[in-house]
């Protein structure tokens, strides 16, 4: 015999926002994730922290401007196959409404194009102009992430 029950759960839970830059704080979980206690879901941004990110922006659409002129590079399998997923990627996250969705579609984006630069980076010639701008990115993205580091 099957009873039907009412129940209730209450837990003790403490709201966060961090929309707001002037706090200098950044998000560093999706929304709706569950975290344990004490563990940490935003964190301070250095003041110079937007502008490496920009930086980085920017040297990426240099990367894959010098790569397409590259013709041993850009015709690698394995970037080419990076490229059919990111490609992949893009057009699943334009049919997704969900923010958590979207954003765990743009980091396996951003993974598949730090991928692509270090693939290239190993194709390309030293010295070269690729070389030097996947050199340039990864003295940025490291620079973040000992701030990131420092900041836990």
């Amino acid at each position: 015999m099957k009873r039907k029950q009412s129940g209730y759960i209450i837990r003790e839970e403490e709201i966060l926002k961090g929309d707001d830059s002037s706090n200098r704080i950044t998000q560093i979980v999706t929304e709706g994730t569950r975290v344990g206690a004490n563990e940490p879901v935003f964190r301070y941004y250095s003041a110079n922290e937007e502008a490496i990110t920009k930086q980085i922006e920017n040297l990426d659409i240099q990367i894959d401007k010098a790569l397409s002129e590259e013709e041993n590079i850009g015709s690698s399998p394995e970037i080419a196959s990076l490229e059919i997923e990111i490609k992949k990627e893009l057009e699943n996250m334009f049919k997704e409404n969900n923010l958590q969705n979207i954003r765990e579609y743009q980091k396996r984006i951003n993974n598949y194009i730090v991928k692509k630069s270090e693939i290239a980076g190993s194709l390309s010639s030293e010295g070269s102009y690729v070389r030097t701008l996947i050199e340039q990115r990864t003295a940025l993205n490291n620079q973040i992430s000992r701030k990131f580091k420092n900041n836990k």
